[in-house]
């Protein structure tokens, strides 16, 4: 969740960055703030404070409060308080408005990698003391907002997902009459999903590309990377099926064997299948050049996603679980079997080119 993944690795903003993080922690660079509607001269404030700072997240520390009743991780007794809200300095800095019915405080993490962690340990930390003292409190900031947008995000996901699968199912049930395609067909896309995942969050988690200098810049796979080539790489993976099963079917219709018929549609697709994922992985590898480290996880993952797909799911695990189930594939449909051979369908095909098979055939 590094929002630096996004910026050219060699950009004057990170190389500031970067300086500034060599003299100050990079807490101190991105602190949170405690937004509290309440008067700081109540005594119910400077209680809700008080036990904030005792179920403070570690992440962060009683230490690390700075508010206007703590001072390095001690708490300011109320009178000291009373008379330092006179000092007018004092009163502006943790003041928000100016009718005295809000105040600030700061965070200031000792972790800024756990991010997440803190922010929903802190929300529910403050929903409790809500309910203990009525005060409604807020944290505010740049990782808040990142997280909260992400938590979001990733929240919408799973329902992403199952409207996708359900209208996968739906449009090649109908399309192709077969209810075992359609499921063949989520089975072998999340399987080209999970390898490629698994191997990108391998590459990008692991410091080992990073040791030798092939790889740079914060480790971890970016969370919008998942989340955006998802859709990208089930079209795709789709697109490839599809091309290769419907010429499958089609000599399935003229009366070929099921295996006859899968030799034949590979036979007269695979090579384009092989050809149009070559173009496609070769132009997503372009990504592989940028400076940003999210542009290089995509390329990574889409080019390798491509390529899987190509040569091992769609060449391979695709016709051996089409070979496998053999007359299931249509059903509920049935066909009838004229050619069990390629030259019995030879015979019967005088505008086709025979090509050389197995003497098997």
């Amino acid at each position: 969740m590094d929002p630096t993944q996004c910026f050219p690795s060699n950009a004057e903003a990170i190389e500031g960055l970067e300086d500034i993080e060599k003299v100050m922690t990079p807490g101190m660079i991105s602190p949170y703030k405690l937004l509290i509607l309440s008067d700081p001269m109540n005594s119910i404030s400077y209680e809700f404070m008080k036990d904030f700072g005792n179920n403070i997240t570690e992440n962060i520390g009683k230490e690390n409060i700075i508010c206007y009743n703590y001072i390095k991780g001690n708490i300011i007794p109320q009178r000291v308080v009373k008379m330092l809200q006179n000092i007018k300095v004092y009163s502006q800095y943790f003041n928000y408005s100016t009718t005295s019915e809000s105040f600030l405080c700061y965070l200031i993490p000792q972790n800024v990698d756990e991010m997440q962690e803190i922010v929903d340990q802190t929300i529910d930390l403050l929903n409790k003391l809500n309910k203990k003292f009525g005060i409604v409190g807020y944290i505010l900031g740049t990782n808040t907002d990142m997280v909260m947008l992400v938590e979001y995000i990733l929240d919408f996901f799973p329902i992403q997902l199952t409207i996708l699968i359900i209208t996968i199912l739906i449009l090649i049930t109908f399309a192709f009459q077969s209810i075992l395609m359609a499921f063949r067909v989520i089975f072998t896309t999340a399987l080209t999903l999970a390898w490629v995942f698994g191997i990108s969050t391998v590459i990008f988690t692991s410091n080992i590309f990073y040791d030798f200098g092939i790889l740079y810049g914060p480790t971890g796979l970016f969370w919008s990377v998942p989340v955006m080539c998802t859709d990208v790489l089930v079209g795709l993976c789709l697109d490839y099926d599809i091309f290769l099963f419907s010429r499958v079917l089609e000599y399935r219709k003229k009366g070929c064997s099921t295996k006859l018929s899968i030799i034949l549609g590979v036979e007269h697709t695979g090579y384009l299948i092989t050809y149009a994922g070559l173009i496609m992985a070769a132009a997503f590898s372009a990504l592989l050049l940028s400076s940003m480290p999210v542009l290089k996880q995509f390329g990574v993952v889409l080019s390798f996603a491509v390529l899987l797909d190509t040569f091992v799911i769609r060449t391979m695990v695709v016709p051996s679980l089409l070979h496998l189930f053999g007359e299931l594939n249509w059903w509920p449909r049935k066909y009838p079997v004229k050619f069990n051979t390629y030259s019995e369908f030879l015979e019967h095909q005088t505008d086709q080119t025979p090509l050389l098979l197995p003497s098997s055939f």
